[in-house]
């Protein structure tokens, strides 16, 4: 088991990756924090593809980059510069995997996400996901790249009806894909005491998001062990047949009272 643990002044980052039942590590992890931004980002190696760990490594090792050389870029236009990362990821992945043909590369599906004071960005392709909690509250989450998606969006499948559903993991974009990318970038406000989680399918599958919703509830201090348990949980309950499961956290500490006053005053 992987498990990293970063502490901010007012906020905590943590990561747990778990190989599960497969025989490879197919996910990667990034988590780089300074000041009061943090970077984060989960990548899946698509299944299926030998070069699935190389490509989600090598989409990992582009926004380690940025951060490195490219912070106060970054920081300045987080959007542009998350797009312009994912489709420097994309050809990288079909450089060095497939030796520049998309048909024979590594595959891999990511999400990123930039925490900033009062605003975040998000960006994803593929079906690895975002979830924004407040007190246990689902306020956001990503919209998977599959086929399932598009199944439900025309409603000819119910959402209770997708659990291990046979066109979940049939993506129509991904790093590293035949097809031209068309990354998903959002720029969105959050509050202190919210909490986000990004996941691969690994994890997301095997539980209900009111249980991935618990994870931002309780103590700050507990929070990362909710996070641990649910990605044992989510092991588990494949009884001997489960995927890699990574996921990270970002929790930020509730505003005090005084905090509450003022930001309901400002609200109005």
């Amino acid at each position: 088991m992987k498990k990293e643990l970063k502490a901010l002044k007012n906020d905590l980052v943590f990561a747990v990756s778990l190989i599960g039942d497969r025989e490879k590590q197919e996910d990667n992890l990034g988590m780089w924090t300074h000041g009061s931004a943090s970077l984060m980002v989960v990548a899946d190696g698509a299944g299926g593809h030998a070069d699935g760990a190389a490509a989600s490594a090598l989409a990992v090792s582009i926004f380690e980059e940025v951060w490195r050389d490219r912070q106060q870029e970054l920081l300045n236009n987080p959007s542009e510069v998350i797009h312009q990362a994912l489709k420097e990821a994309h050809q990288r992945i079909i450089d060095q995997t497939g030796a520049g043909d998309a048909g024979h590369s590594g595959k891999a599906a990511v999400v990123v996400l930039l925490v900033l004071p009062g605003e975040y960005v998000v960006a994803h392709l593929g079906d690895c996901r975002m979830y924004h909690f407040s007190r246990g509250t689902l306020v956001d989450q990503t919209v998977d790249d599959s086929v399932l998606q598009i199944l439900i969006d025309s409603g000819r499948v119910a959402p209770f009806e997708t659990y291990h559903h046979p066109d979940q993991s049939k993506l129509i974009q991904a790093l590293g894909s035949t097809r031209n990318i068309v990354p998903h970038v959002d720029r969105r406000p959050w509050m202190p005491g919210d909490a986000f989680i990004l996941c691969c399918d690994g994890f997301w599958q095997e539980l209900h998001t009111g249980e991935i919703a618990s994870v931002s509830l309780g103590s700050l201090s507990a929070m990362p062990q909710t996070l641990e348990d649910l990605a044992l949980l989510a092991v588990q309950r494949t009884k001997g047949n489960s995927d890699n499961v990574t996921a990270i956290g970002y929790f930020s500490r509730p505003p005090s009272l005084l905090g509450r006053v003022v930001n309901f005053l400002f609200s109005r």
